[in-house]
């Protein structure tokens, strides 16, 4: 599972609902790692998938 394959999910139902819009929807995929990040935004363009409606965040691993 790349760290895009649950937004991308979400981005279908979102769009099956009705009463929402692409332009009321946007998602933030998450990840440590940057390669997995890649992943994801290359799965999106294979896909078709639309790239304003996702947003990409390197995030710090947080060691307690």
């Amino acid at each position: 599972m790349s760290a895009g394959d649950i937004a991308f999910r979400f981005i279908d139902f979102v769009r099956n609902m009705k009463s929402v819009s692409d332009s009321d929807t946007a998602v933030t995929v998450c990840d440590i790692n940057q390669a997995m990040l890649d992943v994801g935004k290359r799965r999106a363009a294979v896909h078709g998938r639309s790239q304003s409606l996702l947003c990409y965040l390197l995030t710090a691993r947080c060691l307690l």
